[in-house]
């Protein structure tokens, strides 16, 4: 998603990365749509891709053009952008979201907003890594949307071991019991 035409920065580390032969790119663009103007009449063209996001396209276009990376252009017009962008995600079978970081919440809390909307998807819902890419000397973010396999840290592998042995052994539950009930309970 690319929100203003003088914050690419995220766009141009993605296209760095991706390889044009493996995966396509597409560069979505939400068109905010207020309550007041989405009522019974449909929008016009200009009024889905007004000025603002002509400026848009035409920086991704710059930066496409710069990187060498083919891209997509998609405005979508949408009350909610986060819903716009897993929606679209979820339509075109996308297996990554990029976006840049949110100036208003922590990388965390952005996560947890688009991971409210990829909630509200109907089903099936995909699995989708979120990367939140930030400037060109910060590491990106990395959420994934959906259910997942849980980043265990070692003190966690630790804890569950513990609890895993108190009910094998104090509590006489037999081999039938295994570290995934643990984590499972």
């Amino acid at each position: 998603e690319v929100r203003e035409p003088g914050k690419v920065g995220h766009l141009k580390r993605v296209l760095q990365t991706v390889d044009p032969q493996k995966q396509d790119v597409v560069a979505l663009v939400v068109h905010r749509v207020f309550p007041m103007a989405s009522g019974e009449h449909p929008l016009e063209p200009d009024q889905v891709c007004s000025g603002s996001e002509n400026e848009i396209l035409s920086k991704v276009v710059s930066v496409a053009e710069s990187t060498g990376t083919p891209v997509e252009l998609l405005v979508v017009p949408a009350r909610d952008p986060y819903c716009a962008i897993v929606l679209t995600a979820q339509k075109l079978q996308s297996e990554r979201i990029a976006v840049s970081p949110s100036p208003h919440l922590r990388p965390e809390e952005q996560a947890r907003e688009i991971g409210r909307a990829w909630e509200a998807l109907p089903e099936p819902r995909p699995l989708v890594t979120l990367e939140i890419v930030g400037e060109e000397d910060s590491r990106p973010s990395t959420f994934v949307l959906g259910p997942h396999t849980p980043e265990l840290r070692p003190a966690d592998v630790e804890l569950v071991h513990h609890v895993w042995r108190e009910l094998t052994e104090r509590h006489g539950f037999g081999p039938q019991l295994h570290h995934r009930d643990v984590i499972s309970l």
